[in-house]
């Protein structure tokens, strides 16, 4: 991890030519056309996208808190933002750590602390100017 006055960043290095064979590896299991590249030509942004589509009810929250665990564990990353699109979907996500909050301290011996942030608009004059944000530690 990288530590500055400012904090502690996750830092993490992964080689492109084999996180694009390992992606391609997955896709083939799931008969899923492989990706040509880790990028989409003029991309804006020079990093990896990645979308887990599922259907409601079949375990998303699950997959994404149990990789943040393992990435925590594996490779010493300490800080994830997850981004939800409703207040409904946020409550659902405070709702499913909590109650599993004992599984994976079992797992893996340890549990996040969580903070959540609140903005209030989004807009594209936020770029600039950001909206007040509530911060609420768990």
């Amino acid at each position: 991890a990288y530590c500055s006055i400012l904090g502690i960043a996750n830092t993490l290095t992964l080689n492109p030519e084999k996180l694009l064979a390992n992606i391609h590896a997955v896709q083939a299991q799931n008969v899923i056309e492989k990706s040509a590249s880790l990028y989409a030509p003029g991309d804006a942004y020079p990093f990896s996208n990645f979308s887990i589509e599922m259907e409601t009810g079949t375990g998303k929250t699950y997959v994404y808190l149990r990789t943040i665990f393992d990435l925590h564990q594996q490779k010493g990353l300490r800080k994830f933002i997850i981004v939800v699109p409703s207040v409904a979907i946020r409550e659902g996500v405070l709702s499913s750590l909590r109650l599993m909050k004992e599984h994976f301290k079992g797992l893996y011996g340890n549990t996040p602390s969580i903070i959540m942030y609140i903005t209030l608009k989004i807009s594209p004059r936020c770029v600039s100017s950001p909206p007040p944000q509530y911060v609420c530690k768990y």
